[in-house]
């Protein structure tokens, strides 16, 4: 089963924009989970509402490329098997990873937040600190080196305030 982290937008933090956010975000949730053709036009209305009490992965990326941080954008942005998008990861990476835990490879289809994006890369980085990266195989190294991206994905989405949807 393929697996994708997409990362989330963000609240704009003024007034009651972040409660409004989870709001609206959580009443999309409810009608788009109940399929019906009629929510369509709603849940239109909504994502635009949505759009603008929020901060999108894009919004972030230029924010920073105009700060001219952009070193800290090239991880993300050079492309590569780990990234689906601009900006979201192939989650399966690490889900079907043999050098981590079953629960962690497990928690990979769970929707994080940012913080819990960053405790996640804290639990993923524990556990490759038990491989010498020497002494591993070619297929391990494989592995090895994904999850070391993910961990730094993990982590500069999360240090910028976007968690992410496990999408599958």
């Amino acid at each position: 089963m393929g697996l994708d982290w997409l990362v989330n937008s963000k609240p704009k933090i003024n007034g009651n924009n972040e409660a409004n956010f989870y709001k609206i975000k959580n009443k999309i949730k409810k009608l788009d989970y109940e399929d019906n053709v009629d929510n369509e036009n709603e849940i239109d209305e909504l994502k635009q509402s949505l759009k603008e009490i929020s901060i999108s992965p894009e919004d972030t990326i230029n924010s920073l490329t105009n700060q001219g941080l952009e070193e800290d954008l090239n991880e993300f942005l050079l492309g590569g098997s780990f990234l689906t998008s601009d900006h979201d990861f192939r989650g399966k990476l690490v889900s079907n990873s043999d050098l981590i835990s079953e629960n962690l490879a497990d928690e990979a289809y769970i929707n994080h937040d940012a913080n819990e994006s960053i405790k996640y890369a804290d639990k993923l980085e524990k556990e490759l600190s038990e491989y010498k990266y020497d002494e591993l195989d070619e297929e391990e190294k494989e592995d090895y080196d994904d999850i070391v991206l993910a961990i730094k994905w993990l982590r500069f989405w999360g240090k910028h305030g976007h968690g992410f949807t496990a999408w599958y």
